[in-house]
């Protein structure tokens, strides 16, 4: 409960009364100092073999942890990746996240509906960043720089809204706020080519711009001083990879 003040406590609190044979171990947080910080709170506390990333107005069909489970059953996959399906303000279906057959571990940036074994996370420090923009993408290129089996499920049972006040769009009235979290995501990531071998090496880049910082400047107009900032930024990143 990341300093809710819309009755979320009370309907944990009314589910756990409801439902005692599910066991529920929950993180209130006074002041909600973002969506990093709640989230490094939760995996502070967990338990499991596995976690899962939930964001607070997305749903799960009822098979959906099922799904994720029998994926499991014949090995311990470093994590278990889902298609997802997308959902505008209208409540109407507007795409589904699809994986070809030859899909890639890091064609996928994003946490919703994937389920990641947690000693990988523990053993490697990794946590939510409050320096990178998309702390999404900087947490999912650290974990798959030292996992070594992916599995994917190509059916979708997360329910991802898409709504048009969303935290890209808040970052588009704020340019240059924007390009400041863009040069801090490059800072904190750079390590990461270091830990990943030859093979992943394209792979590892194309994540970055390609699936990242190229299509953040399609879904923007920026000024020409902007994008001189951002290019300067980004070429620095390229000297250090």
């Amino acid at each position: 409960n990341n300093g809710s003040t819309d009755g979320t406590k009370k309907i944990i609190d009314d589910f756990q009364f409801n439902n005692p044979e599910i066991k529920l171990e929950i993180v209130n947080i006074q002041k909600n100092d973002g969506l990093p910080n709640g989230r490094n709170a939760g995996l502070s506390i967990a338990k499991g073999i596995y976690v899962m990333f939930h964001d607070a107005d997305d749903w799960m069909d009822n098979d959906c942890l099922e799904s994720l489970y029998n994926a499991t059953k014949d090995k311990k996959y470093c994590r278990i990746m889902q298609e997802v399906k997308y959902i505008n303000d209208d409540s109407k279906l507007v795409d589904i996240l699809k994986y070809p057959n030859d899909a890639s571990p890091w064609s996928k940036n994003t946490l919703q509906g994937d389920a990641f074994y947690r000693d990988i996370i523990t053993t490697n420090n990794i946590t939510f960043s409050k320096n990178a923009y998309y702390d999404d993408f900087y947490f999912t290129c650290q974990f798959t720089s030292y996992a070594d089996s992916f599995s994917f499920i190509r059916t979708a049972h997360y329910n991802m809204l898409l709504h048009t006040g969303s935290m890209t769009h808040k970052y588009n009235a704020d340019q240059e706020y924007f390009i400041d979290k863009l040069n801090k995501t490059y800072r904190v990531m750079i390590d990461i080519p270091s830990r990943i071998n030859d093979t992943n090496f394209e792979l590892y880049e194309y994540a970055c711009k390609k699936s990242y910082t190229d299509r953040q400047l399609l879904d923007f107009t920026y000024s020409d001083t902007l994008i001189k900032k951002y290019n300067n930024s980004l070429n620095d990143f390229e000297k250090i990879v």
